[in-house]
């Protein structure tokens, strides 16, 4: 990858980034149970990135590569909802930014790709500063709710790692379909659940803005992103989503976060930010 092209990527994530961090502006707000939620944002932004595609004129492809990227992208985002569920938000935030670690170890497994003395400091102070963001508010939790956390974490890495071994076609379609997928299993799940539908039009608003804006968009960009920025770099971008999360919700209420929560931030922004310039100053990055 040369420079600019680098630079670009780290961008395109950096924006995919604040706009997925979006979602507890809006998700609170929504008196639908998760399934609901999830399956019907996941519909909205199915129907976002196709047509992304079909404006840009990227194939719908059905290859191995796109199909295998469809099941962890979407594991990535129902065992989120389900940690988030039994284990609360905290937790299933935490446990799911696990995933550079699964990058690093799975890389180095699969692809023989062995990490670079930067990439290992960033994903233990990023994971430092995740962790001091969220503490306060962790709880022991439901056991299967933090079981569900750590699988969504690696998914996530897995998600990551799967998306970048694909073309471009591939990548947009592999997370076009995952949504779809959300969709159906997440409206399916929420018909045996209570709260599942409303004909009110404030709460189908808040919907369309998360599967447009919230996820449609962002995705269709991080598809874009990862065939600039390597899959690490592109996770570890991705942990300024859960820190910005509720800083835009703080904002919003007025409740300003502890001091330990705002270290915690500034650490994985810091981190971030660093490894980022120094990635994008590389005469090539790997």
């Amino acid at each position: 990858m040369t420079k600019d092209k680098t630079k670009i990527g780290i961008i395109q994530m950096i924006i995919c980034s604040v706009l997925w961090s979006t979602a507890g502006l809006f998700i609170g707000k929504i008196d639908l149970n998760p399934f609901a939620i999830a399956g019907y944002r996941g519909l909205i932004a199915g129907v976002t990135i196709l047509a992304f595609m079909i404006i840009t004129k990227h194939k719908i492809v059905f290859t191995k590569k796109s199909l295998v990227s469809m099941l962890f992208v979407s594991g990535t985002a129902l065992c989120f909802v389900c940690a988030t569920k039994y284990a609360g938000a905290a937790n299933a935030i935490v446990l799911q930014y696990t995933a550079p670690i699964y990058i690093v170890i799975f890389s180095a497994i699969l692809f023989k790709k062995k990490p670079s003395k930067n990439d290992l400091v960033t994903v233990i102070f990023t994971l430092i500063g995740i962790v001091l963001f969220f503490i306060e508010s962790l709880e022991g939790g439901n056991l299967l709710g933090n079981i569900l956390g750590l699988v969504a974490g690696v998914f996530m890495g897995t998600m990551f790692i799967c998306i970048g071994e694909c073309d471009k076609n591939e990548k947009l379609s592999g997370i076009m379909l995952s949504q779809f997928l959300t969709a159906f299993i997440g409206i399916f799940m929420s018909l045996f659940i209570d709260n599942s539908f409303t004909l009110c039009l404030t709460p189908w608003l808040y919907l369309l803005f998360l599967g447009v804006f919230q996820l449609g968009i962002p995705y269709a960009l991080y598809g874009l992103a990862n065939s600039n920025c390597p899959a690490l770099l592109c996770c570890l971008i991705a942990a300024i989503e859960p820190v910005l999360n509720p800083v835009l919700v703080a904002i919003a209420t007025g409740v300003v976060p502890s001091l330990l929560a705002i270290l915690g931030g500034v650490i994985v922004i810091l981190t971030v930010t660093i490894n980022c310039v120094i990635n994008a100053n590389k005469p090539e990055s790997v």
